[in-house]
């Protein structure tokens, strides 16, 4: 099988990994940046950027190339960074995705209609065959091979046995509500934030727990007020990548959020150095909710702190309504 994964980040570095795992699958690393591709090949490493690189197995190929990534290519993940996939896309649609098979990893939503990254790169790229995939998981975890669930949204059932034959290492869901499983890797995100904010405050396990308890229940009614869709913890990833993600360090929305606790300051040198995905779509999401953003007061605190310097114990005032 030959399969390309744009983007060089480290989730991309772990999928491509898990697929170098079977010997006849063929895998190329398209990256914008010449200077890593360099690098990972004279070193003959994946680099990344915690440091923990893996070697480079002989079956995956790095390249700067779009022709080399995309001619043979049967199958095509697109990983990269929310805040580059409008590039990304624009430069990809000057090729044929005929027969190509498209999987999206990257959690991100638009600035204007449609909204949904798999619509838009459905119709940017007339490709048929789409899927939506996401979490409960970090890379590095996928990169050490820990037991792992990876949840698949598509409207083609015949891309969830496809999907699974990719990835024997891990357990993977299946739910046709791609727009649901989409919404839920954007804003557990951003709640995310909240969450740490809230630790950067009290790091007790029972306060997080009261946060992530009420933050998940927002974001459910949320979604399925969004979708139509009245059974959004059914949905499988949801549950597992909010917690996931709202109580953990290694999640860089979480730790950018006790960053912002500290200062607003300390918070703008955390994204210089990081991604934060949360951050990046906080104000698509605001601006997609219009005035019923103010439905969702978590989500809406969220918002005045990061953009309208509001104070960052607000947060606390909301969720534990204290006078």
């Amino acid at each position: 099988m030959n399969i390309t994964c744009i983007g060089s980040g480290a989730f991309s570095v772990a999928i491509a990994s898990l697929l170098s795992e079977n010997e006849n699958n063929h895998i190329i690393i398209w990256s914008h940046d010449k200077s890593w591709v360099s690098k990972c090949i004279k070193k003959k490493q994946l680099l990344l950027s915690n440091a923990n690189n893996i070697a480079l197995p002989s079956n995956i190929i790095l390249t700067n190339s779009y022709d080399e990534a995309l001619n043979n290519a049967d199958i095509i993940f697109i990983l990269t960074n929310s805040k580059y996939i409008l590039d990304v896309v624009n430069e990809l649609k000057y090729y044929s995705f005929r027969n190509k098979t498209v999987f999206i990893g990257t959690k991100g939503m638009l600035g204007f209609k449609p909204y949904s990254l798999s619509s838009y790169v459905k119709k940017a790229l007339k490709v048929n065959k789409i899927g939506y995939f996401a979490g409960p998981n970090f890379a590095c975890d996928l990169i050490n091979k820990s037991p792992a669930i990876i949840t698949l949204a598509s409207k083609k059932k015949k891309l969830y046995s496809l999907f699974k034959k990719l990835f024997p290492q891990v357990r993977v869901e299946f739910t046709s509500d791609i727009e649901v499983l989409e919404l839920g890797s954007v804003l557990k995100n951003i709640y995310a934030i909240g969450a740490g904010i809230c630790y950067g405050y009290n790091s007790a396990t029972s306060s997080m727990v009261s946060y992530a308890s009420l933050a998940y229940v927002e974001m459910c009614h949320l979604i399925s007020q969004l979708t139509s869709c009245y059974f959004v913890h059914e949905v499988k990833g949801i549950l597992g990548d909010f917690f996931l993600t709202n109580m953990n360090q290694n999640s860089r929305n979480f730790s950018y959020g006790i960053e912002r606790s500290k200062s607003s300051n300390q918070a703008s040198n955390y994204l210089k150095s990081n991604t934060v995905e949360g951050y990046e779509n906080l104000e698509n999401i605001v601006n997609y909710l219009g005035t019923s953003i103010k439905f969702y007061p978590i989500l809406y605190t969220i918002y005045d702190i990061i953009y309208k310097n509001k104070k960052t114990d607000s947060l606390l005032d909301i969720c534990f309504k204290r006078d």
